[in-house]
């Protein structure tokens, strides 16, 4: 069976050019999904640009219903069996309750608008649902750390994001929504079993 590495290569994916001593996106997701790859039934990524990572879900956790969420309405395309694909913003209730309706979410990756305040509604939202020993993960972390509303003219679906949303992103804001789950952690307490920091990529596993 495949691994996430090769299928990346073969889906075009551009996860795993963000590499650091070696650690590509999927190199390091392999080694957290290989050992529940059989145990893995929905999988949601915020933001689907071409369809290429929600394949590679598709192939590799060949159990899962594979969902993406996405503004830009031209992403709504036929992708093959086991995908879907829901219209909306990352922070938007109603599309986030489209999917996997009544379903907890083993594995959901944050790749969607790059927005400080985006990531920690979509987390605010999503965290309950996920699943006892699924993960969270959030992308592209050196974004979080300066103005990029330049995106807005070169990243694909940008401009379908709302007038006010704040592109002056705050690295703080994400500190602040972990700082608790991290001191309940070491009080014994809470719902995250651990935080993972790697190159770009916070990886947090359900309790």
């Amino acid at each position: 069976m495949a691994n996430l590495v090769e299928l990346g290569l073969k889906h075009r994916t551009d996860k795993q050019k963000h590499s650091f001593a070696g650690f590509g996106y999927m190199t390091v997701y392999q080694k957290y999904f290989n050992p529940i790859r059989n145990d893995v039934y929905n999988v949601l990524e915020l933001g689907v640009l071409n369809g290429s990572s929600l394949r590679v879900w598709r192939d590799y956790f060949h159990r899962a219903e594979v969902w993406g969420v996405d503004i830009d309405p031209r992403t709504k395309q036929d992708y093959g069996d086991r995908i879907h694909v829901v219209i909306g913003s990352q922070t938007d209730h109603w599309a986030i309750d489209q999917v996997a309706p009544g379903l907890n979410l083993d594995i959901v990756i944050d790749d969607g608008s790059h927005v400080v305040d985006h990531m920690v509604e979509s987390f605010k939202l999503l965290w309950p649902r996920v699943a006892s020993k699924g993960f969270y993960v959030i992308e592209d972390l050196e974004t979080i750390y300066a103005d990029i509303s330049a995106s807005t003219e070169k990243w694909p679906g940008q401009f379908y994001n709302a007038e006010t949303t704040n592109y002056r992103n705050d690295a703080a804001k994400l500190d602040a929504l972990f700082a608790p789950m991290i001191k309940a952690l070491d009080q014994g307490l809470g719902d995250m079993l651990f935080l993972h920091r790697w190159h770009q990529q916070v990886i947090l596993c359900k309790k």
